[in-house]
C-alpha cells in the first residue's frame, strides 16, 4: 500500500514537471493570412456567413444607434477550438481544466482583453466577435491565450461586469475589448471602465490578472489589401509537432466611408419618407378634428334655432 502510494506521488510530481515544462514552451500557431475567396471559404463556420448575408442597412442602423464609430470601425471574429483527445490538453492543470482567455496586441494601438472567460476548458469551440478601431494593413497582431491561475473568480467577475455588448443584427451580438496592459513581469492591468471609443474616462478603474499562464500565441500581419474580408487562419500545434486544434482570427466587417454615406443617405431618405407621411397623417388628423368640431357647433346652432 505504501509503494502505490509513494508511485502516486512520484507520478504526479512527474506529471507536475512535464507541465511546468509544457508551460514553458506554449502551443504554435501557423499563421496563413488569407483573403478575398480564400478566406471566404476558409470561414465557412456559421455565424460569419449569417452577418455578412444580414441586411447591410439595418446593420448600420443598428451600430449607429449604440455609438460604433461608422468611419473607423470594424468587427472581427475570434475562434478557438482544441481537438478532445486528451492528449491535445495535457498542458491543463493536474487537478482541473484550465481556465482561458484572450489577449490581442495591437501593432499602434495596444493590449486589449477579449472579455470572454471559458472556465474549466475542455476544448470546445469558442467564437467570439469583437468591435475595434480599424486595423491598417501591415500592422502587427498578437494574439495570446493565456490560462488563469488565480484562486478566486472576483476579478473576472468584475470583468465581465464591464463587458458592453452591441446587437449588430438581430440574431448577432459583439462586444467592445477592454483596454489592458501587458507588464514585464506578466501580469496584466485591465481598465474596466473605458468608453465605446477606446479613450480612458476621467475616473478609471483597473483590475490585475497576476497569475496567467501562457497557452498559445499568434502572430501575423494585418493583410495589405482592399478587401473588406480577410482571415488568420492557423492550425495550433504542439511540442511534439501534433496538430491539436483550430485558431482563426478575422475582419468581418470594416466601415467604408463612402458605402455608408451611401447607405446613410438611403436611412435619411427613409426617415425623411416617414416624417412626411407623419405630417400628412398629423394634418389629415387635425382637418377631421375640426370638421367634428364645426359639424357639432352647426348641429347645436341648428337645436338652439
Amino acid at each position: 500500500m505504501k509503494k502505490l502510494i509513494l508511485l502516486s506521488i512520484v507520478s504526479l510530481l512527474l506529471q507536475a514537471g512535464a507541465l511546468e515544462a509544457a508551460r514553458a514552451n506554449p502551443f504554435n500557431i501557423a499563421i496563413k493570412v488569407l483573403t478575398g475567396a480564400g478566406a471566404a471559404k476558409a470561414l465557412e463556420l456559421g455565424s460569419e456567413a449569417d452577418f455578412r448575408s444580414s441586411n447591410a442597412v439595418e446593420s448600420l442602423v443598428r451600430l449607429r444607434s449604440q455609438g460604433v464609430d461608422l468611419y473607423d470601425g470594424a468587427i472581427f471574429s475570434l475562434y478557438f477550438k482544441l481537438n478532445s483527445d486528451a492528449s491535445s490538453v495535457y498542458w491543463s492543470d493536474i487537478f482541473s481544466k484550465p481556465d482561458i482567455y484572450f489577449v490581442v496586441s495591437i501593432e499602434g494601438q495596444g493590449d486589449f482583453l477579449i472579455p470572454r472567460y471559458a472556465n474549466e476548458y475542455a476544448g470546445q469551440p469558442i467564437l467570439e466577435k469583437i468591435i475595434s478601431k480599424q486595423i491598417d494593413p501591415g500592422q502587427k497582431i498578437i494574439i495570446k491565450v493565456f490560462d488563469d491561475d488565480s484562486t478566486s473568480d472576483l476579478i473576472w467577475n468584475n470583468i465581465l461586469k464591464a463587458k458592453i455588448t452591441q446587437d449588430v443584427t438581430a440574431g448577432i451580438s459583439a462586444s467592445f475589448p477592454l483596454a489592458a496592459v501587458i507588464g514585464a513581469s506578466g501580469r496584466i492591468e485591465v481598465k474596466t471602465k473605458t468608453s465605446v471609443d477606446f479613450q480612458f474616462l476621467a475616473k478609471e478603474e483597473h483590475v490585475t490578472l497576476d497569475a496567467p499562464e501562457l497557452v498559445a500565441v499568434a502572430e501575423f500581419l494585418a493583410p495589405k489589401t482592399s478587401e473588406e474580408l480577410w482571415v488568420a487562419d492557423g492550425l495550433i500545434v504542439d511540442q511534439k509537432n501534433r496538430q491539436v486544434g483550430k485558431f482563426q482570427f478575422s475582419q468581418v466587417w470594416r466601415a467604408e466611408p463612402v458605402i455608408v454615406e451611401e447607405i446613410q443617405s438611403e436611412i435619411e431618405k427613409e426617415e425623411g419618407s416617414k416624417v412626411f407621411w407623419y405630417g400628412i397623417a398629423v394634418v389629415f388628423i387635425l382637418i377631421f378634428g375640426k370638421l367634428m368640431i364645426t359639424k357639432e357647433d352647426n348641429q347645436e346652432s341648428n337645436k338652439s334655432g
